[in-house]
């Protein structure tokens, strides 16, 4: 990344974290990181596309993804996932709060499905077993992608109630809300139950 586009980025996050981004301009980006308009427009289309950047990067689920040759069982289960959002959340409660009206803008929405999403697809490629069947057959690729789906809006929706509500402040307590929320067979912690 360029020093222009980490200072944009910082930027829009600072004026996201003051008011919500859907009145942020990219003048005032501009402004605010020292760079010109013709330079911001070569790493985003908008302010909201800059700060969709910037919290897609923040939200890093590297660590929490897991992979088919892992041997650690605290990776097969979704808690160690769930708190990385949580803390990411947490992180940039602000931005979250003053994008709600009433809910996040679609492209700020999006990152964190994508973000869910990476996750829960690289756990059902892990563990193919642990899906439940459909109509007594395993599940086909639409049917894994229609599950991730569901079971993704359905966390971001908890997200929203609860950055929405000012009750993302206690980690562990959001995490038991998520998790209970969350279907038996994505929780399983066990690579060969």
């Amino acid at each position: 990344m360029t020093r222009a586009e980490a200072a944009l980025r910082r930027a829009v996050a600072e004026i996201a974290a003051e008011k919500p981004i859907t009145n942020v301009t990219v003048s005032e980006v501009c402004r605010r990181a020292g760079i010109t308009r013709d330079s911001f427009y070569r790493f985003a289309p908008s302010a909201v596309a800059l700060l969709t950047a910037y919290l897609y990067d923040d939200h890093d689920t590297t660590l929490v993804t897991p992979i088919a040759s892992s041997h650690d069982s605290g990776l097969w289960t979704l808690r160690p996932a769930t708190l990385v959002l949580l803390q990411h959340v947490q992180r940039n409660r602000r931005i979250y709060r003053n994008a709600l009206t009433p809910g996040l803008p679609a492209e700020l929405r999006e990152a964190l499905l994508r973000r869910l999403e990476e996750v829960l697809f690289a756990r059902a490629r892990a563990l193919p077993g642990k899906l439940p069947d459909i109509e007594g057959k395993r599940p086909n690729a639409d049917e894994v992608a229609a599950l991730i789906h569901f079971q993704s809006n359905g966390v971001v929706g908890i997200l929203e109630y609860l950055v929405g509500s000012d009750l993302i402040d206690d980690l562990e307590h959001c995490t038991a809300i998520i998790l209970a929320s969350t279907a038996p067979w994505w929780q399983s912690n066990e690579m060969n139950e």
